[in-house]
């Protein structure tokens, strides 16, 4: 399909709804697709993506741009389990003193900064959500507009109608998109649990 790329979803605007919108707007429209996507997207396999975080002396390390909510960390040494996340005020009081040693918990503040307790300084490999990486003339395509380009168009086309001032299609519009969106984050979530085995963390009789 045309508009699984950048410049095939503008044409596809223009095309769709007999209007010849300029680049900007069409950015616009995208940008704010994308960002009703982001609040939407549920747990997806496509949006997990991995890096190495670097804590310093204190413990913390900065996030990657685009972070959603961690899936994973652990410390990059050999023979090394993943780390309890906690919240930030738990963390603190697990180590008050910030006491240095093995890291067994991280905390996450403000969606920027992630801290070790007890405080090592160390690299550790994080598996993450990441946001869509939004659509531009650099980034011609995303996992979203190649797997489900139908959904990027119908939430574009339903930002130019409420541009348009029309109202009861856009909301048409958008309604169908989140539909559609849903239905995938669904079978996506069925696609990577279906068939997992349940295993506890624990001794068991």
């Amino acid at each position: 399909m045309a508009h699984t790329t950048y410049s095939g979803l503008t044409a596809d605007l223009n095309a769709y709804t007999e209007r010849t919108y300029s680049q900007e707007l069409a950015d616009t429209f995208i940008s704010n697709a994308e960002a009703k996507f982001n609040r939407r997207l549920g747990p997806n396999y496509r949006r997990m993506t991995a890096a190495t975080l670097t804590t310093d002396a204190s413990g913390e390390a900065s996030l990657p741009s685009g972070f959603v909510t961690m899936r994973s960390l652990v410390r990059d040494v050999a023979g090394s389990t993943p780390l309890v996340q906690v919240s930030w005020d738990a963390l603190i009081r697990l180590n008050p003193y910030e006491i240095s040693g093995d890291a067994e918990f991280f905390a996450i503040k403000s969606g920027t900064t992630l801290r070790v307790a007890p405080v090592t300084e160390d690299s550790y490999l994080a598996a993450y959500d990441a946001s869509l990486t939004p659509l531009s003339s650099g980034n011609t395509t995303n996992w979203l507009s190649v797997e489900a380009p139908d959904i990027y168009l119908t939430m574009i086309l339903a930002e130019a109608r409420m541009f348009e001032e029309e109202w009861g299609t856009a909301a048409g519009l958008e309604g169908k998109a989140y539909e559609m969106l849903d239905d995938l984050t669904n079978r996506d979530m069925v696609a990577q649990y279906a068939n997992v085995e349940i295993v506890l963390d624990m001794a068991t009789p």
